[in-house]
């Protein structure tokens, strides 16, 4: 009987998948038309205008000569600025593990199959991560196609490393919403503690940009938003250390997630 459980994970999953992928494939596309369209109105004199303030809201920093190549502008503009979007996917797919099933009334039903509480979260949660890298292919695919009709001349090999950056934190993001899901066991506040999480956290990261004197910046070091730098990783490569702090997070949160999972009452 395991097994059952993740290939029908999937396929229930794999149209939304789709349609997720095609969205953000199709605003991949969009950013990398409109790249050529910046160097008309002079987006760099512009930027080079603003406060210090904005410009670490922007994730750029100090250092606006990113923002003089093409591929720094769409690390900045679609990577770093969408971010809020990107981990839409993650939180709705985490939610399914349990706690919609569970407000529903019908987990019970799924827990009277000859399989464990703990394999049934697992094979869940390991069919959603599976579906990422596919969310991840349509986005660079989208991006591949924008710059391929523009010839924005975007070098590929650094668009591929900051779609593999982002895959870190979607499965951060989707382990701890299963996490808040087994927690709590009520949809509407696990959908209000996820939501209030991830703007905190994207509010703490904007501010501690901003901010780069204060205390702030430090404090923004809590978000985890932090943990992935557009610029960062266009300038640096991969980041092993980020990589093992989300992933070591994910971990941590869905073994918690096992423990409190199993030993709880389901709501029916």
């Amino acid at each position: 009987m395991r097994g059952a459980v993740f290939v029908e994970t999937l396929r229930r999953t794999w149209k939304q998948t789709i349609y997720w992928g095609i969205g953000l494939g199709t605003l991949g596309a969009f950013m990398a038309l409109a790249l050529p369209l910046l160097d008309a109105i002079d987006f760099i004199g512009l930027v080079e205008s603003m406060p210090p303030a904005f410009l670490g809201a922007l994730g750029v920093g100090d250092d606006v000569s990113v923002l003089a190549t093409r591929d720094g502008l769409m690390a900045t503009a679609y990577f770093n600025r969408f971010m809020l979007v990107f981990v839409v996917y993650p939180v709705i797919m985490g939610l399914r593990v349990s706690v919609n099933e569970e407000d529903e009334g019908i987990l019970d039903m799924m827990l009277s199959l000859p399989l464990s509480r703990g394999w049934l979260l697992l094979e869940k949660v390991a069919a959603y991560i599976v579906t990422l890298p596919f969310l991840a292919a349509f986005i660079l695919g989208g991006i591949w196609l924008g710059n391929t009709i523009a010839d924005t001349q975007l070098d590929m090999a650094i668009m591929t490393q900051l779609v593999i950056a982002l895959l870190p934190v979607l499965i951060f993001l989707l382990c701890i919403t299963v996490l808040l899901g087994a927690l709590i066991g009520r949809r509407n506040i696990a959908v209000a503690t996820i939501t209030g999480f991830v703007i905190l956290s994207f509010a703490i990261f904007t501010v501690g940009s901003m901010a780069s004197d204060s205390f702030m910046a430090d404090v923004a070091n809590v978000s985890f938003f932090n943990y992935y730098n557009a610029i960062g990783v266009m300038q640096s490569g991969l980041s092993v250390t980020h990589l093992t702090v989300l992933l070591g997070l994910a971990l941590a949160g869905i073994v918690v997630a096992l423990w409190r999972f199993q030993t709880r009452d389901v709501n029916v």
